[in-house]
């Protein structure tokens, strides 16, 4: 498997005035949480359902503790936090601040190269990664586009369980 690329041209010009190219990484599909339990189920003794249950709930329990001011650290995943993001309409006086002047934001930090139970963290899924140029796909110049009935049938299979 290799990630999926094609040129893509900046909006903005550099200093010298010029619009440079970029390779810009192509999303060739959606995994949905189905997908991943039925993967998952495969290295496990766990059904697809055990695990799209368990996956359920760790978002579940995830909000509860995000909810409560806690940060959530997932061992070789990384860190999850919420956060005010300011909307521009800061207050003069301490007193005077509100946290609906703010949106709520999660946060995402990457887990370090190893975590400290030395299972592999995130940052492995960048190793030794190859890349196809879009044109050399065969049969294809351009990648699929997936509409909104694409995605509805995923969410679909997403209740199978």
């Amino acid at each position: 498997m290799a990630l999926i690329y094609k040129v893509k041209q900046a909006s903005k010009a550099t200093k010298e005035g010029k619009k440079l190219y970029h390779p810009s990484i192509i999303s060739m599909g959606i995994v949905t949480t189905a997908q991943l339990a039925k993967e998952i189920a495969e290295y496990s003794s766990l059904t697809a359902g055990d695990v799209k249950s368990t996956i359920d709930n760790l978002i579940t329990v995830m909000r509860k503790h995000l909810v409560a001011s806690e940060v959530v650290e997932l061992d070789g995943i990384g860190t999850f936090r919420i956060r005010l993001r300011s909307q521009g309409n800061g207050a003069e006086t301490p007193d005077e601040v509100l946290p609906q002047q703010s949106v709520p934001r999660l946060y995402f930090r990457t887990a370090a190269k190893r975590s400290t139970t030395r299972s592999t963290a995130l940052w492995a899924l960048l190793e030794n990664l190859r890349y196809r140029h879009i044109d050399q796909l065969q049969g294809s110049t351009t990648p699929q586009a997936f509409s909104e009935s694409d995605r509805e049938k995923k969410e679909e299979a997403n209740q199978d369980f």
